[in-house]
């Protein structure tokens, strides 16, 4: 049995389809099973359908709360254009929400863990007519 839209929203308490789209949540639950497709399948091939779809559950709820709470716009001024993002460390993957957490818990093949400790790699460049005024890199 697939996880579905609602069981995100309930899970991760995020707001109704009126604020944010099923359709972002639908992208949070294909993540999860691209990710959960990185667990060897001698693991997961053991556990019951429950396990997986848990598995599942846990790494939507994750890509969700980082996205809608972590990774939005906290502030933009207009005048002189500035804006401000939330942010989170991201050297802590997985590990950077309970789901994500407890995902990894459920894991026993170990590899969601594995993948939470590589360090992500992000840049992020500001252009002004076509000249680079600003750059962010997190490596």
């Amino acid at each position: 049995m697939a996880i579905t839209v609602d069981q995100v929203r309930q899970i991760a308490r995020l707001p109704k389809s009126t604020v944010l789209p099923d359709i972002n949540v639908l992208n949070y639950v294909n993540a999860a099973d691209v990710v959960f497709a990185e667990i060897p399948t001698e693991y997961s091939a053991t556990w019951d359908i429950a396990k997986q779809d848990l598995i599942k559950l846990y790494l939507a709820a994750h890509f969700a709360v980082i996205s809608e709470e972590y990774g939005g716009l906290a502030q933009q001024v207009v005048g002189e254009s500035e804006e401000r993002y939330q942010s989170q460390s991201t050297d802590l993957g997985l590990a950077s929400t309970r789901f994500g957490k407890t995902a990894m818990l459920l894991d026993n093949s170990g590899k969601l863990s594995s993948l939470a400790a590589k360090p992500i790699k992000a840049q992020f460049r500001v252009y002004t007519n076509g000249e680079s005024i600003c750059t962010l890199s997190e490596y």
